[in-house]
C-alpha cells in the first residue's frame, strides 16, 4: 500500500480524484484501505495498475492473489516444472481413469 500511498501524494490534488474515477473508485476509499489496510479488490487492484501505468502494480496492492498465475508467469523448478508442478505427458494415461477425456458427461452418456 506504500507504493499507492506515495503515487497518490505525487499526483496534483486536482488529478487523484480523476484517478481514481478511472480506476473504477473513489479517492476516498483508496485513502481508507490505505490508512486502515483494508484490502483492496482485485477488479480496482488491475486497475490502479493500469492507470498506474504500472508505478503501483497488483503484487504490491495483494500479496494473497496468485497474480503470477493469472499472468502465466509462474517461475520453473529445478525440474523444470511451474511451481514444482510435474508436467505430463497429455498423450500419455489418463491420471483419472473413472473420467473420459471429453468430460464427466461423455462418462454419463455411455453408462
Amino acid at each position: 500500500m506504500s507504493k499507492l500511498q506515495a503515487y497518490i501524494k505525487g499526483l496534483p490534488h486536482s488529478a487523484q480524484a480523476d484517478f481514481a474515477r478511472r480506476c473504477g473508485t473513489t479517492i476516498g476509499y483508496l485513502r481508507k484501505c490505505i490508512s486502515t489496510g483494508q484490502k483492496i479488490g482485485e477488479r480496482i487492484c488491475i486497475n490502479l495498475e493500469r492507470e498506474s501505468a504500472r508505478a503501483v502494480t497488483v503484487e504490491d496492492l495483494r500479496d494473497d492473489v496468485d497474480w503470477a498465475y493469472l499472468r502465466n508467469t509462474t517461475h520453473e523448478t529445478a525440474s523444470g516444472a511451474p511451481n514444482g508442478i510435474e508436467r505430463r505427458d497429455p498423450s500419455g494415461p489418463n491420471p483419472f481413469p473413472d473420467l473420459d477425456r471429453r468430460g464427466p458427461a461423455a462418462v454419463e452418456g455411455q453408462a
